[in-house]
């Protein structure tokens, strides 16, 4: 219990006591008044007390925190896809697409001894991204009967590559009549083709064959999208 020597201050007149006292017994009376009815409230009417300003304010918080964590991780999710939206020409976007990570090797097939160490020569000069080398080691190859159409498709992508893109598409257009394993990725790439050399045309009906399951679909649909822009 507080004696009148701690619960006044110094110097206070009776009259200045007298009133901290009041302001205090009826601060006090207020408190346990509301107390009562709050109690009161709940137990006859089930009414609770809504939270203080405070822990309102803090689940806004929460709130706020939560939406915003949500917006960065779509953010970072369609990234990649939206930077490549704001090439400004089909030849651009097209050329950010080939900058990209180039199409990965599957690695040597067994063949005869000529072959196979031609073929690891065009290989290794691929992985290292020497294409102007690899497509003269792919197209000596290509004069041997075992060239495969793996051997045929990169020799078509080291053209593409290296910017020799009339090389290029006549590669990769010689064996899009008959199907094959490489089939979706041949599509892509002679569209890539065409749009580099110029023949937007061309390439837009590709781009258009290209199924929603098939390679790289969504590409094609936002290089659809810049060319449908630009005309």
């Amino acid at each position: 219990m507080l004696s009148k020597n701690t619960f006044f201050q110094d110097g206070q007149r009776p009259e200045e006591q007298e009133q901290q006292a009041k302001a205090f017994l009826r601060a006090k009376f207020d408190a346990e008044k509301r107390k009562r009815w709050a109690k009161q409230l709940e137990q006859e009417h089930g009414v609770q007390r809504t939270p203080s300003a405070r822990l309102a304010k803090r689940r806004r918080l929460v709130v706020w925190m939560a939406s915003a964590a949500a917006a960065i991780l779509l953010l970072l999710i369609f990234f990649q896809d939206g930077i490549y939206t704001t090439a400004s020409t089909p030849q651009q976007l097209a050329a950010n697409y080939l900058a990209e990570a180039p199409f990965a090797h599957q690695g040597q097939r067994k063949s005869s001894e000529q072959i196979e160490a031609l073929r690891a020569t065009a290989i290794e000069q691929y992985m290292r991204k020497e294409y102007q080398a690899a497509s003269e080691s792919w197209a000596a190859l290509q004069q041997h009967t075992g060239a495969n159409e793996e051997d045929l498709f990169y020799l078509g992508l080291s053209y593409l590559y290296s910017g020799n893109y009339a090389s290029a598409i006549d590669q990769l257009s010689s064996a899009t009549a008959a199907p094959d394993r490489f089939a979706q990725e041949r599509r892509w790439f002679l569209a890539l083709a065409y749009i580099q050399a110029g023949r937007t045309g061309q390439g837009e009906q590709l781009l258009k064959a290209i199924a929603p399951a098939h390679f790289n679909h969504k590409k094609a649909q936002h290089l659809l999208q810049q060319i449908d822009q630009t005309n």
